[in-house]
């Protein structure tokens, strides 16, 4: 074999037990969250992290999960690599918290965040670390519990969900198979855009007193701005597509080799934008959005979980993960599916 490269040997994935469908939020008077992308957000139904469970949690469980799925034993990891995009506490991240819980006593843990681009850009590092020979074994988990910052007076609130997924990689054994190129860049310009942040609930008309305090608490937001929501209406439909193409070119590929794509799914208008200007075809997506709401990080994991348990991709497809991420960050990664 020419070259070490890992392949992604396994994935698991946990979706908290609540239901909560878009007839809960009818109690509310909802105002628009400035453009139709969220507002007509394509959600149907999203799972809820129960109060008494943390973002380690359902890390942890995803983690088991994969695991089990690969008969893999913790203490064989050498590096896990977590992604939370609400940690348990404002630091340290999970990282270390979930080499604890899960056994795992032979392996360092790394937190990382790059939001909805978390999870690719920990496959590229997961890639380097292997093709160096520092790991043989990487753990990837992901998890979002940002129902937990909603605004519940305006309408983007209806796009999220929780939920946690993960990924094994290892060195690939057949020649020709796993990681074979990726592209990513970033673009500080827009750091403004959209973010969590401690400000008040957008539709709060009261105020501060001395006997009811200040209601301000973390919450997700979207620049409202010419420079916020017009950049995301401008540029969110074609950067996914425009690096998308960039990684396959320095694969030697086209958007016509791709036989699956797996992308954050953040809202409808966006993911159809994305996969119409691919030119995939039903079969080549895995649709998540629908069920699970916006996950955010875990977006990508959970819906390669399900895709994987459903037999959707083959031996030697080419399998290619795109996203965009808060920041702002543009990432894709190019496997040729299999070990």
């Amino acid at each position: 074999m020419n070259k070490r490269r890992a392949a992604i040997v396994g994935t698991g994935s946990y979706l908290p037990e609540t239901v909560r469908t878009n007839e809960w939020f009818e109690k509310f008077e909802l105002l628009t969250s400035g453009t139709e992308i969220f507002d007509d957000s394509g959600v149907i139904e999203r799972r809820v992290i129960p109060d008494h469970m943390k973002s380690s949690d359902i890390e942890l469980l995803a983690c088991e999960n994969v695991l089990k799925k690969t008969g893999i034993n913790a203490e064989e990891i050498d590096l896990i690599l977590c992604n939370s995009n609400i940690h348990d506490q404002l630091q340290p991240g999970n990282g270390c918290l979930i080499q604890h819980k899960l056994g795992a006593k032979n392996a360092g843990a790394f937190n990382f965040d790059s939001a909805c681009t978390s999870f690719i850009n920990c496959l590229i590092i997961a890639n380097s670390m292997i093709v160096t020979g520092e790991c043989e074994t990487i753990l990837i988990v992901s998890s979002t519990t940002w129902t937990r910052v909603a605004d519940y007076t305006e309408k983007k609130c209806m796009l999220m969900g929780d939920g946690a997924g993960a990924a094994i990689l290892k060195p690939v054994k057949t020649e020709g198979r796993g990681y074979l190129g990726s592209y990513f860049i970033s673009d500080g310009s827009l750091y403004h855009t959209m973010g969590r942040k401690v400000k008040k609930p957008e539709g709060w008309k009261g105020e501060r007193t001395y006997y009811n305090g200040d209601p301000e608490k973390l919450y997700l937001f979207i620049d409202r701005t010419k420079e916020g929501l017009d950049k995301i209406r401008e540029l969110g439909p074609v950067q996914t597509v425009e690096i998308t193409k960039k990684a396959l070119q320095k694969c030697g590929l086209t958007i016509k080799d791709i036989d699956f794509f797996i992308t954050h799914q953040p809202a409808r208008e966006l993911v159809d934008s994305w996969r119409k200007g691919l030119g995939l075809k039903e079969g080549q997506y895995h649709d998540t959005l629908k069920k699970y709401g916006n996950l955010s990080n875990a977006s990508i994991p959970v819906t390669l979980d399900e895709a994987v348990s459903q037999g959707m991709l083959k031996g030697d497809d080419i399998v290619v993960f795109s996203a965009p991420g808060m920041g702002w960050n543009h990432s894709s990664i190019v496997f040729r599916w299999g070990v």
